[in-house]
């Protein structure tokens, strides 16, 4: 009797060591998978190559009417404040924002699973629309350009920020 309790508890510590390793393990490879595109630049992380996406390689989403759209973010009381549109890309593909002010930014609910997970490495968000519209609070950015894109680095925006 004895024998089987101690086997029945080395098994059990057993089983919950490989569960803990096997999330640790996922975890590892996500964050792998969504920084695998992304490059520090003159101080700056980036998505590298900024821009120029053609479209998913999965599934081929993409909107070519969003290629150089661009947009301005309303300034308000102490922030700024801007909506993205995700729809196969980002609408508008260029945002201008105001330098050293808060920004207050939302992504509509994405078209697809490869337009939904946006990866912004400049400011450590990831941010998934899957299921809706998000809204995130960006602190204020010093004067350049800041790419963002979905979570394979097919589909590109960037907030230039003056």
């Amino acid at each position: 009797m004895k024998k089987k309790l101690i086997f029945s508890v080395s098994l059990l510590f057993l089983i919950l060591g490989l569960i803990i390793i096997g999330a640790n393990l996922v975890n590892s490879v996500s964050s792998v998978t969504e920084n695998a595109f992304i490059k520090k630049t003159k101080g700056q992380f980036q998505a590298n190559p900024p821009l120029g996406g053609s479209g998913c390689a999965c599934c081929g989403n993409s909107n070519p009417a969003l290629a150089g759209t661009s947009g301005k973010a309303v300034i308000k009381k102490g922030y700024q404040e801007a909506i993205i549109t995700v729809s196969g890309g980002y609408q508008p593909e260029t945002l201008e924002v105001k330098a050293d002010l808060p920004l207050k930014l939302t992504f509509t609910q994405g078209t697809s699973s490869c337009d939904s997970i946006i990866i912004l490495p400049f400011a450590n968000f990831r941010v998934d629309v899957t299921s809706g519209p998000q809204t995130i609070d960006i602190p204020p950015l010093k004067s350049g350009v800041y790419n963002y894109s979905c979570w394979m680095n097919m589909l590109q925006g960037r907030i230039v920020a003056k």
